[in-house]
């Protein structure tokens, strides 16, 4: 979800979610790019943010 903030300034805001209780799929991570790649179109400044429930030092991701 994208959100313009204006006032004295503005931004954009961004959250990301993805469900701890799902197995993480390519199509997180080509969707995620996308989202980054979206985002650097604005001239506003960005906040993302969000929860994407990824444990990094796992090696049994599929997707990695």
């Amino acid at each position: 979800m994208f959100i313009r903030v204006s006032g004295t300034s503005s931004f954009v805001a961004a959250v990301v979610c993805r469900p701890g209780s799902t197995a993480v799929s390519e199509t997180f991570f080509d969707e995620s790019s996308d989202v980054i790649v979206r985002l650097a179109t604005f001239a506003e400044p960005v906040l993302l943010a969000g929860d994407v429930n990824i444990r990094p030092q796992r090696s049994t991701y599929s997707a990695t």
